[in-house]
């Protein structure tokens, strides 16, 4: 009677382990393609296979004051209409390099060693354009805290030492918005 009593609970465990795995990973793929990250790489896939050939391309970036208005034919800008922004032109093409290079990039590069600092990373949430796949408008925020990889952190909190204050100044904790608008502009030639 002991040994069927014993199957029966393993088969029974090995039953709801099983089913609990494979919930978790139907949970993980779920989590996934819904996640920023398979968004931007849809987004850039659907830009990459059908790109717009010949556009304008508007980038408004309102807290500093600043506009970029390019022509872009076959991804390679034609003519600068407005650029007081403070880095280059950009096309949608080096627009979705940026966006990945910027998001999740760590400014604590030069911070010294063996203190108690602040980490920062930059987050960028975007919107994409239902129907082109170009980003419509990116949001960047800088998000800080305690560097817990740093040792004196750790020991600062055992002995009721001060943490520093990795909070941002009103000012600049204020998310950098940029508007993207795109419009497609007629062929310049009937063989495009």
């Amino acid at each position: 009677m002991q040994p069927h009593f014993f199957q029966w609970h393993m088969g029974r465990a090995l039953l709801l382990g099983s089913g609990l795995a494979m919930l978790l990973g139907l949970l993980g793929s779920v989590g996934w393609y819904v996640s920023p990250a398979a968004e931007f790489n849809r987004a850039r896939s659907a830009w990459q296979a059908q790109p717009v050939p010949h556009y304008r391309l508007v980038i408004e970036r309102p807290q500093i004051w600043c506009q970029q208005d390019v022509e872009v034919y076959h991804e390679q800008i034609t003519q600068v209409i407005e650029n007081t922004c403070p880095i280059e032109s950009l096309t949608v093409t080096t627009l979705f390099q940026r966006i990945a290079a910027l998001d999740g990039q760590r400014t604590e590069a030069f911070l010294p060693t063996n203190l108690c600092t602040c980490t920062s990373a930059l987050q960028a949430s975007v919107v994409y354009d239902p129907v082109q796949s170009f980003p419509r408008e990116v949001t960047i925020v800088e998000q800080r805290g305690i560097n817990w990889q740093e040792l004196s952190c750790w020991r600062a909190l055992l002995l009721f030492e001060p943490l520093p204050a990795c909070d941002l100044p009103p000012a600049l904790a204020q998310p950098r918005i940029t508007h993207i608008s795109l419009i497609p502009l007629v062929p310049l030639s009937s063989t495009e």
